[in-house]
């Protein structure tokens, strides 16, 4: 005799186990970002006496690999960070 396919019996039906997580362990963090960032430009602009086109440009630069860095350490799951750093003239 025919069966209804809508009638699962338990020989068919095969159970499978979620493989993924849908919330991550260590989730981003704005106020540590907001910390590191606050951090990283007080001690790095505090010794800035004058503004000069070439060292401001490298500083920028060193700023925003510190920042890179000191974030990366955290070591946030699922989430890409960027950093900009605008170094042409307009």
């Amino acid at each position: 005799m025919l069966q209804d396919p809508s009638e699962k019996t338990d020989s068919t039906e095969q159970r499978y186990a979620n493989t993924y997580r849908l919330e991550s362990k260590n989730p981003f963090n704005k106020d540590k970002v907001m910390n590191i960032i606050k951090e990283v430009l007080e001690s790095e602009l505090s010794e800035v006496q004058k503004y000069d086109d070439e060292e401001c440009r490298k500083l920028g630069h060193k700023i925003s690999q510190e920042i890179r860095s000191r974030v990366r350490l955290l070591d946030f799951d699922r989430d890409i960070g960027y950093c900009l750093e605008p170094t042409s003239k307009t």
